[in-house]
């Protein structure tokens, strides 16, 4: 589905371009690495409705011959664009819809007040806390004997179980993110960061931050800050 170009009033629509039926055995075994996206449709479902024109491209499908899909695509709430957002971004339809509200993933959480201590064995104690990104108590963690390069301040990771961290994101790789992705990323033009939100790429999500409205990447996760304001 996707919205029509606004008309001379201002006013948009959805049209549906694509309608199928996947069942879920149907779907067991597809390699999605390397499986063409129309293939998939064609070989996987099993039932599918949809127009083309001379050149191959999707034209809406005329929903006055199909009041089922037609009362199923009524039910769908779709949000309008952004009216700030740049306007080319809006006539290229990228993307239709904006970006959701953030949400804590069960477990995540980040690394803060890291420090690293010698203790009598000849090895390194660890002492920190986990700040769960929900929002709950921060845990105190001690790690004895610790030999981790990626743990560090800012460092992300899972625990999904009380004193068992597992880190995603190194705190080396962290910064480099904060400091050399995203900043160049917020910094692009309009449309270009339409793009990048419409790539799907994850890994903000693992270093705690989301997309606004107009596609910025801030800072979501509760505990996460800039190491050069303090805040």
């Amino acid at each position: 589905m996707r919205l029509t170009p606004p008309d001379a009033y201002g006013a948009q629509k959805a049209e549906c371009l694509l309608a199928a039926v996947f069942r879920r055995d149907a779907l067991q075994g597809i390699r999605w690495d390397s499986a063409d996206a129309a293939a998939i449709v064609n070989d996987a479902s099993a039932e599918r409705s949809l127009r083309q024109g001379r050149s191959g491209e999707l034209l809406p499908l005329d929903l006055a011959a199909e009041p089922a899909l037609a009362a199923l695509i009524q039910a769908f709430d779709i949000e309008q664009p952004d009216p700030g957002m740049d306007a080319a971004v809006q006539a290229r339809g990228l993307p239709s819809q904006a970006p959701p509200p953030w949400h804590s993933r069960p477990g995540w959480g980040t690394i803060r007040g890291y420090v690293t201590t010698p203790n009598s064995r000849g090895g390194t104690d660890v002492r920190c806390k986990f700040v769960p990104d929900d929002g709950g108590a921060a845990v105190e963690l001690v790690l004895q004997d610790t030999a981790m390069p990626e743990l560090g301040e800012y460092a992300r990771g899972v625990m999904l179980s009380p004193g068992q961290i597992t880190i995603k994101v190194a705190a080396v790789s962290m910064a480099d993110a904060e400091r050399n992705v995203f900043e160049r990323i917020n910094a692009m033009e309009p449309m270009k960061r339409a793009l990048m939100y419409a790539q799907g790429n994850d890994i903000h999500e693992d270093c705690g931050w989301t997309w606004t409205p107009d596609y910025k990447l801030v800072k979501a996760a509760p505990g996460l800050v800039r190491e050069d304001n303090g805040q």
